[in-house]
């Protein structure tokens, strides 16, 4: 097996980190769901997206922390996992954006 390169190794985490998180979710733990959509999140890092694409989902992550104030575990790990799967497609979709530069 290739050794992955930096942006490589920080998809393949983010992505195992959102199974990980939709799979806690799904047995019924939003808690550890939404650590796991954080830890993602973290693993991706703040630059993720194609240029000119308009981001909001930082906005979306800040009503996921409004969420878990509130008492809604649910509803804010189902958020955080929907933006960390959002942002995982935007750094997917960065990434050929940069390759085909490059050919």
């Amino acid at each position: 097996m290739a050794d992955l390169t930096p942006e490589e190794a920080r998809l393949t985490a983010a992505r195992a980190l959102l199974q990980a998180a939709e799979d806690r979710l799904q047995a019924g733990d939003p808690k550890a769901a939404l650590a796991s959509a954080r830890g993602g999140l973290e693993r991706l890092g703040p630059d993720y997206a194609p240029a000119g694409v308009k981001d909001d989902t930082t906005m979306y992550l800040h009503l996921a922390d409004e969420h878990e104030r509130a008492g809604r575990l649910d509803r804010a790990a189902r958020t955080a996992i929907d933006m960390l799967r959002t942002r995982v497609e935007l750094f997917t979709r960065s990434r050929a954006d940069r390759s085909d530069a490059d050919a």
